[in-house]
């Protein structure tokens, strides 16, 4: 790329800037987590947006094992 950044990103491109999956990209568009743009049938994430996910923590909730009421481990008493 010459001395212009890049402003919109396909799919495959946008997974790989941000070191995911390309479904993780579509799970992010779907849920309306990118701005995007229709140019003839291919949608282009701008590169604003990528850097802004890219910025954001991105961690889910940790789950702890269920234990029965003797406080043991279901999950290993079964």
């Amino acid at each position: 790329m010459s001395d212009l950044e890049r402003l919109l990103y396909d799919r495959k491109t946008a997974a790989q800037v941000l070191s995911v999956s390309v479904r993780t990209v579509d799970y992010a568009l779907a849920r309306g987590e990118f701005e995007w743009r229709m140019i003839g049938r291919r949608k282009l994430i701008t590169a604003r947006s990528l850097r802004s996910w890219a910025s954001k923590n991105h961690y889910g909730s940790v789950k702890e094992p269920k234990t029965d009421t003797q406080g043991q481990n279901r999950e290993k008493a079964a």
